[in-house]
Parts: structure tokens; C-alpha cells; sequence
């Protein structure tokens, strides 16, 4: 056995150890991708009839639905922005699980597929972000103006 054997069984063994790595990564990647995703869309259910909950129990009191219209404008300001971030944190996950692909792609996996990324500018959780900053900005401004209650 020469050298030259040596050196491309080393080789094929660290490619095959590349590759397990690779392969857990992705599903790490993956994982957390999803992770992002179901976040947001549990914290957007969540507070939206929490919400409508304690409106319900203040209609009758214009003073309190307006304290509580003001905390939950405040609330979803803050869940706008937690939206976002977990939106950039799933999008970091995208790219690396691009990356990913791509170097599983020089290992000579030609038959990698990948998600091709939305060609929308506004995709769906963009206007779920955009919908949450319009209830807080609506919200604020009935908290500092205020409404005539119909009943």
C-alpha cells in the first residue's frame, strides 16, 4: 500500500465525516428554522384573544379600555417586534441552511434541492408584522383620544 492510497482513503474518510456534520447541521438548521416559525405564529395567536378578552371585560368602563387599549397598543408594538426578529432569526436559518446545500453540492451531491426563496416583497409574516404596528398605532391612539362606546 503506497502513499498515494494513504492519502485517498484519508480523504474519502473525511469526506464522509464532513458529510455526517453537514447533515446534522441541516437538521439543526432546520429545526430551529421551524422553531422561529412556530414561535411567532403561538405569540400572535396568544395575544390577540387575550386581548379581545379584556376589552370585552372593560367595554363598559371607558376609563379602563382606555388603559387598556394603551397597554396593549404598548403590547403590540412589542409583539411587531419580536415578530420581526423572529423573522430575521428564520431567515438566518435559511441562508445557513443554503449554505449548507451548497457544500453538500462540492461533496458531489448533485441532486440537493433547494426552497427557492419567496419572489414577494410583502410574504405573508411581513403583513402580519405590518398588521400588529397598524392595531398598536389604532390602539394608541384610542387610548390618547378616546371613543364614544355604542352599546
Amino acid at each position: 500500500m503506497g502513499s498515494h492510497d494513504v492519502k485517498v482513503m484519508s480523504e474519502a474518510k473525511n469526506d464522509e465525516s464532513t458529510l455526517t456534520i453537514l447533515l446534522q447541521q441541516y437538521k439543526m438548521a432546520e429545526e430551529r428554522r421551524s422553531e422561529f416559525g412556530r414561535q411567532f405564529m403561538q405569540t400572535t395567536g396568544f395575544a390577540v384573544p387575550l386581548f379581545a378578552a379584556a376589552v370585552a371585560l372593560a367595554k363598559p368602563i371607558p376609563s379602563v379600555l382606555r388603559l387598556i387599549c394603551l397597554i396593549g397598543g404598548l403590547f403590540f408594538f412589542a409583539l411587531a417586534g419580536l415578530g420581526y426578529r423572529l423573522g430575521q432569526r428564520q431567515d438566518d436559518c435559511e441562508e445557513t441552511l443554503s449554505r449548507i446545500e451548497n457544500a453538500l453540492r462540492a461533496l458531489g451531491y448533485s441532486g440537493i434541492e433547494t426552497l427557492l426563496p419567496s419572489k414577494r416583497r410583502l410574504g405573508a409574516r411581513k403583513i402580519l408584522v405590518l398588521f400588529m404596528v397598524t392595531v398598536g398605532i389604532l390602539l394608541l391612539v384610542i387610548a390618547f383620544i378616546g371613543i364614544r362606546i355604542i352599546a
